[in-house]
């Protein structure tokens, strides 16, 4: 009886060590399985982030197989590229023909036609981020423009009378990274790349901010910046004042004003309408009576307009 006892033991220990080592195997299986599993979800995951890439990248065109002659890049897109001109001409959108009113820093007012590709296609081509930056326009001279995003993306106007300051027969229309342009109704023959906006208003001068032999657009990450509220000063007499303005970048900037007591807007009084390396003598101190309630708006390429700064005379 003892010794069957013991075989009996015997055949208990070696049915579990058995039933041990079987939940062993099963159990690294698992692991093994497990780990597995992981590392392909991983490749998965992987590739999942080269399709969304490549799925970007394929809204660019192909193009023809010419040199690239711009360059897009920054942290505020996410496909920078370098594209060639029968790429711009083909992106969605183009080509367009548009007619600028165009008003430089004298200030003279101009017109051009120009031909080219909207520079909101080609921004959301390159995906455009939507907390982007100030996006800049350079030359291969090195002569730059910056702009915020609405700047390029959102429609402006076109003054057909410009010349008369008047605002009849007003058209908006979309900034162009433009391969032709010209004067007075002509797009020209093809040529380097300009870039071309609107106007913000009768007063805006868009001139200096219109890039010739464009060779990059760099979009910057956010935030953009406000331009600030001008400076001043009032000298006071029994019933009037006479109110000065400065501001750091005067020949930057537009500021716009009002007397009423109503909100500024670019379609109010400007206080520079010249630079003071053009037309100083129309930078002129604004003249106003006792009581009144001077506002300031300062307006610029860049930046996000100014707070409006109100002052009691």
């Amino acid at each position: 009886m003892i010794t069957q006892n013991k075989n009996a033991s015997g055949s208990t220990r070696l049915r579990t060590s058995c039933l041990l080592v079987a939940l062993l195997l099963v159990a690294s299986a698992c692991l093994t399985a497990c780990s597995g599993g992981t590392k392909q979800g991983a490749k998965t995951t992987d590739t999942g982030k080269n399709a969304a890439s490549s799925a970007q990248a394929s809204a660019l065109p192909k193009g023809s197989g010419d040199a690239p002659i711009l360059k897009v890049s920054g942290p505020g897109i996410t496909t920078p590229a370098d594209l060639s001109l029968s790429q711009l001409k083909e992106l969605a959108g183009s080509p367009l023909k548009e007619t600028f009113s165009v008003r430089n820093a004298w200030p003279t007012a101009k017109s051009f036609t120009a031909e080219g590709v909207s520079i909101a296609a080609l921004l959301k081509a390159v995906g455009i981020k939507s907390d982007a930056g100030v996006v800049t326009i350079t030359g291969r001279d090195g002569y730059l423009a910056r702009f915020t995003p609405d700047q390029l993306s959102k429609p402006r106007q076109t003054y057909p009378q410009l010349k008369t300051n008047s605002a009849a027969g007003a058209a908006s229309v979309d900034a162009l990274l433009a391969w032709s342009w010209g004067e007075s109704g002509d797009a020209g023959a093809s040529t380097k790349l300009r870039n071309f906006v609107g106007q913000g208003s009768l007063t805006d001068t868009n001139s200096v901010v219109s890039v010739q032999d464009v060779e990059s657009i760099t979009v910057a990450a956010g935030p953009l910046e406000l331009w600030a509220p001008p400076q001043y000063d009032v000298a006071k007499s029994a019933t009037a004042r006479t109110v000065t303005l400065y501001h750091d970048s005067m020949d930057s900037v537009q500021i716009y004003y009002t007397l009423d007591g109503s909100e500024p807007t670019m379609a109010s009084k400007l206080y520079n309408p010249s630079t003071s390396y053009y037309q100083p003598k129309l930078i002129v101190p604004i003249k106003a009576s006792a009581g009144a309630t001077l506002k300031m708006l300062v307006v610029g390429y860049g930046k996000l307009p100014s707070k409006v700064e109100s002052v009691a005379l």
